[in-house]
């Protein structure tokens, strides 16, 4: 979902926008809510529920030699850090940076992942995060600073204004936190701002 919306919002700057998956990679409900300026590429090889490491090597290098030349090559997941690690130094499609989005335990009984996660940021040029839990996390493992870019949504139509009549009968004011108890989450966050409002 953050992929689509930060593809949808660059194509609607004027950028040009690939974006490179395995085949059948992606939802139908995503796929659908892609602008058609942003280009979906897709590998020839899908990504089976069960992939050994020759698999993984041969879907690597695919979605790197499907990535087209560019100004940016930009990494969304951990695993595909090898992908722009090959399009970036060894094919120079492009400037490499990291969009990370993922977090330590993802990759705790994987050894590969973790290693990437520990490694990837000495090929990036740079990297960008969601939030500032995500921003420390990553400088813990790199030692390396991460720019905020923050995700807001895009969908008007799921925000509606409290009718004026409702406002002014109901007196309580409802605060709603969707997610759980790990610290990227941000639920200390919102109980903070939640202190602030109720004050």
């Amino acid at each position: 979902m953050v992929v689509v919306e930060y593809a949808n919002r660059l194509s609607e700057r004027g950028h040009t926008v690939g974006v490179v998956i395995p085949a059948e990679a992606i939802a139908p409900e995503l796929k659908a809510m892609l602008l058609p300026r942003v280009n979906l590429i897709q590998t020839r090889q899908t990504l089976p529920a069960k992939i050994g490491l020759l698999g993984k090597l041969r879907l690597t290098w695919q979605m790197a030699r499907a990535i087209p030349p560019g100004a940016v090559i930009l990494t969304t997941h951990t695993p595909t850090t090898l992908v722009t690690l090959i399009a970036s130094k060894l094919m120079r499609k492009g400037l490499p940076i990291w969009f990370y989005m993922d977090y330590p335990g993802m990759f705790a009984q994987r050894r590969v992942e973790a290693w990437l996660l520990r490694h990837a940021m000495r090929w990036h040029r740079g990297a960008v995060v969601l939030s500032g839990h995500s921003a420390q996390e990553l400088q813990a493992i790199s030692g390396k600073r991460a720019g905020f870019v923050g995700l807001g949504m895009s969908h008007a139509e799921a925000f509606h204004p409290v009718p004026q009549s409702r406002a002014q009968t109901n007196a309580k004011t409802t605060l709603l936190y969707l997610g759980d108890l790990r610290p990227r989450k941000g639920l200390q966050v919102f109980l903070a701002a939640a202190v602030l409002v109720y004050q």
